[in-house]
């Protein structure tokens, strides 16, 4: 008299023949398709998924997503296009690569690093899609995602972004440009920063 189930050992379909004559337990297993697997307890093929970065049916066969392409759950879903500000280089991707700081891409289901440099002097946050993303440094002023040119001297910018140089208060100055911190400025000759001294100091 024979037993027959069917039991799962992680991606590999078992039968199981038990036979109460021969007094045993027999394991027959199958692997589930290529880049594919099924969860503990599967009995059937159609239980096999496609691993993430690979797409097809329920029991195979399975594909790698093409690069500029990603899949990052287990299942028959498509492949989905990297969005813009990322970008996947290599086949079987489960996830995009975000441009980093300092560049953008506004390239959709782009294959390779395409980021492009944000202009002179500007930065941008990772994973950027457009030029204007890019902003001017501090101590640097221009619109955002055009080259920016430095404060001039007895000026001074303290924060990223398309702000004006502000500039030193009164009888103050910078030596040179491009300062980020009001502490650029110094007092011209004859003049004091402290209020409990006079500004003024006669010679």
């Amino acid at each position: 008299m024979y037993d027959i189930r069917v039991v799962m050992k992680n991606a590999v379909l078992c039968l199981l023949i038990r036979s109460s004559l021969a007094g045993g337990n027999t394991y027959t297993c199958q692997a589930c398709p290529l880049n594919s697997d099924s969860p503990i307890g599967s009995f059937d093929s159609s239980q096999c998924e496609c691993n993430a970065g690979f797409t097809g049916a329920n029991a195979g066969p399975c594909t790698n997503c093409i690069p500029g392409k990603y899949k990052d759950e287990t299942g028959d879903a498509a492949c989905s296009d990297c969005v813009t500000g990322k970008y996947s280089d290599k086949p079987a991707s489960d996830r995009c690569t975000l441009c980093p700081e300092g560049k953008y891409s506004d390239k959709l289901a782009s294959a390779s690093d395409l980021c492009q440099l944000c202009p002179n002097q500007s930065t941008s946050p990772e994973g950027s899609s457009l030029i204007t993303d890019c902003v001017c440094n501090m101590g640097w002023k221009g619109a955002n995602g055009q080259p920016c040119v430095e404060c001039p001297p007895s000026t001074y910018k303290s924060e990223k972004g398309d702000s004006a140089c502000t500039k030193c208060s009164n009888f103050s100055h910078t030596l040179i440009p491009a300062r980020t911190n009001v502490s650029d400025c110094k007092c011209n000759a004859g003049y004091s920063a402290d209020p409990l001294m006079i500004r003024h100091l006669l010679v």
